[in-house]
């Protein structure tokens, strides 16, 4: 529905405080990711990539829990040439037990295990052995 994506591109590209986007913004986004439909997601598919990369990740943290309609998306995020961007894809797959996982991905999610904090690092870690197991996360 374009208003729904209209109002959705209005609430994320837009710059926040991170604590602000946290607090009161990202559930709103969430919301709206729930109303979108097959037009919505396809449009989606196709603007993401245009938009900066601090929108970007509003993006990738509004579509944690959207499921398969959302992991297209997520996946090209994990390609990101920008780390936060790629991070903030992974761990909103991380906690979905439904996610296949793809093990093309290994190469890119090695090189943000070796680029971000270490105490985030077994978030790819853990999406690599998914894509390893055909997305059974594994201890």
């Amino acid at each position: 529905m374009k208003v729904i994506r209209d109002d959705l591109e209005r609430l994320i590209r837009r710059d926040y405080h991170p604590d602000y986007w946290a607090d009161d913004v990202a559930g709103r986004a969430a919301e709206l990711v729930a109303k979108l439909e097959p037009a919505d997601w396809t449009w989606l598919g196709e603007t993401w990539p245009s938009w900066p990369p601090g929108h970007q990740r509003q993006l990738a943290d509004a579509l944690a829990g959207s499921g398969p309609a959302g992991w297209p998306i997520l996946t090209a995020m994990l390609r990101s040439a920008d780390a936060g961007v790629a991070m903030q894809a992974a761990e909103a797959l991380q906690p979905d037990p439904a996610w296949p996982g793809d093990a093309s991905l290994e190469p890119d999610l090695r090189r943000l295990r070796d680029v971000v904090e270490p105490e985030l690092a077994d978030i790819p870690e853990d999406l690599i052995r998914r894509g390893r197991t055909g997305g059974r996360a594994t201890p």
